[in-house]
């Protein structure tokens, strides 16, 4: 199984709390991730590796970065929707 790069996911400046409601795991497993600690579990590997590319193509297309007027409650909803527009 190939390592995930998550430079898109920093590149999104998404947050390790953001990427664990897209991907529906806690908050200290993407920050692993994201820190370099670890690998996703491989049941979870597909998963992620989805979402990262949808990330990139997000931030290809400007709809990310989350603006940052945008406020705490509304950033979940505007990724969500940001990443639905790419798929």
């Amino acid at each position: 199984m190939e390592p995930i790069d998550f430079t898109p996911v920093h590149s999104a400046k998404l947050l390790p709390t953001d990427l664990a409601r897209l991907v529906g795991v806690g908050r200290v497993s993407c920050s692993y991730w994201l820190n370099g600690y670890k690998q996703p579990h491989y049941l979870h590997h597909e998963k992620v590796k989805g979402i990262v590319d949808a990330i990139a193509k997000a931030t290809e297309s400007g709809l990310l970065p989350v603006p940052i007027n945008t406020m705490r409650r509304e950033r979940a909803h505007y990724i969500k929707q940001a990443l639905a527009k790419v798929n």
